[in-house]
């Protein structure tokens, strides 16, 4: 399982922009802004 993980999490791009979420801020903040941005969105809208 190890092998197989590590060299996957190494090799391909998409997995090494997947796997750096310790950096990136925490869940609740993007769908926060998520909903700040659907939000500006629909008062555009209306």
């Amino acid at each position: 399982m190890g092998t197989k993980l590590s060299p996957t999490g190494t090799k391909p791009p998409y997995s090494s922009i997947s796997l750096p979420k310790r950096n990136q801020p925490p869940p609740f903040f993007w769908i926060f802004r998520n909903i700040e941005y659907f939000g500006t969105n629909l008062r555009i809208r209306l």
